[in-house]
């Protein structure tokens, strides 16, 4: 079983070898592993239940190449899968999915942005035994091509339930990691949020069997698509619709791309703007920092 995982590794790797010979027609990798989720337990009446391949990371982003961004949720690039609506899914299994989204500014940035990654959370109303395998959150699997930037890595936590609390949606912020049960991921010591560069890995198969209380959430972030090309040659209209589909921040706009981004993209997506003086000099600046231009676009 999981062969897919192998084949994917396998893939990701030729990516990385073959991009820098390949240059314009390079290829971002993608999200690297399905994250398998499996889970059994019984209902209140004693029946039993099951639930496969439907609550963890199995679809996610694909790399970007020179004709354009990368997907941002399908299957790795070797494997086919089938994605049930969320209405059998918790018909099926005692789980309410709290949260199934895109995840802002995990698109790896370039000329062309790789697919952002995917975050879910679901809610198991029963006790569980629960089968994790998030094989590639070490490492960015989602390369980037031509002077692109690689997809960040994902993680995958548990968050036990709380006695003074209902259930609920959890937050987005680093904030809410610290009373979670790394999975795995490379994350800070302390908050448990994602920190790939001074954090601590996470081995997913740390414990064989992840046994779970009634009303625990699992979380899954999946790994970003890689970039393709130059950021900073990212068109300034394509990064403003980005924001305006917070697929990158405002923050993530002048960061990673160098334009600079005016406006309120919750309460006023329409009246966002881009400051093309500032956008301009940022990018001057960025460009006058490098050694050399990156990329042949």
């Amino acid at each position: 079983m999981m062969f897919w995982e192998a084949s994917g590794a396998v893939a990701s790797a030729i990516f990385d070898a073959l991009n820098p010979v390949l240059g314009r027609y390079g290829v971002g990798g993608d999200y690297g592993s399905t994250n398998t989720h499996n889970a059994s337990g019984l209902r209140a009446d004693g029946t039993a239940w099951t639930s496969a391949t439907q609550c963890g990371g199995e679809h996610g982003p694909w790399g970007a190449t020179h004709v354009g961004d990368g997907d941002s949720y399908t299957v790795l690039f070797t494997l086919n899968n089938l994605d049930p609506a969320t209405e059998t899914i918790e018909r099926d299994s005692p789980v309410v999915l709290l949260r199934k989204e895109h995840a802002i500014d995990t698109g790896g940035a370039g000329t062309f942005r790789g697919g952002a990654a995917n975050l879910k959370d679901a809610l198991w109303l029963t006790a569980g035994a629960h089968y994790l395998s998030p094989f590639r959150t070490k490492q960015p699997s989602g390369v980037g091509a031509n002077g692109g930037q690689a997809g960040p890595t994902g993680a995958m936590w548990l968050f036990p339930p709380r006695d003074d609390a209902t259930p609920g949606i959890l937050g987005t912020g680093t904030q809410v990691y610290a009373d979670s049960v790394p999975v795995a991921g490379v994350l800070d010591p302390e908050t448990k949020a994602l920190d790939p560069i001074d954090g601590r890995y996470h081995y997913f198969a740390a414990e064989q069997v992840w046994a779970t209380e009634p009303n625990t959430i699992l979380r899954c972030l999946t790994n970003g698509g890689g970039g393709w090309g130059d950021p900073l040659r990212r068109d300034p209209e394509r990064v403003l619709a980005d924001v305006r589909n917070e697929y990158v921040s405002i923050a993530g706009a002048a960061r990673d791309y160098g334009v600079v981004v005016h406006g309120d993209p919750r309460l006023d997506p329409e009246g966002l703007r881009i400051d093309r003086e500032a956008t301009a000099r940022l990018r001057d600046a960025r460009r006058s920092d490098r050694p050399q231009e990156t990329g042949d676009n």
